[in-house]
């Protein structure tokens, strides 16, 4: 019996090391569990700010777009505006590449 008894409490011993072995592993994935809720937290905070700017450059850029429509069509009011003066002749026509030298 001395012999079974032995190798019961080797056993036991084994079970008993390998249970402390599980809780550690256990308590290290909870950790590590915990880590990644934080990080998947974070990833979140930052997807939705990001989600925000984005939005908020599609809003400038559409600004812009308007903007860029307007100059197009000013820039064309003032070359119309240009031809009836020059078509009037109320100025002569000068050529962009002489200017005008007002010393």
């Amino acid at each position: 019996m001395d012999s079974s008894s032995s190798e019961v409490d080797e056993r036991s011993s084994e079970v008993d090391e390998s249970s402390s072995e599980v809780d550690e592993w256990s308590s290290e994935v909870d950790e590590l569990s915990s880590e990644v809720d934080e990080w998947s937290s974070e990833v979140d905070e930052l997807s939705s700010e990001v989600d925000e700017w984005s939005s908020e450059v599609d809003e400038l850029s559409s600004e812009v777009d308007e903007w860029s429509s307007e100059v197009d069509e000013l820039s064309s009011e003032v070359d119309e505006w240009s031809s009836e003066v020059i078509n009037q002749s109320l100025i002569p026509p000068v050529p962009l590449s002489i200017g005008v030298n007002l010393t």
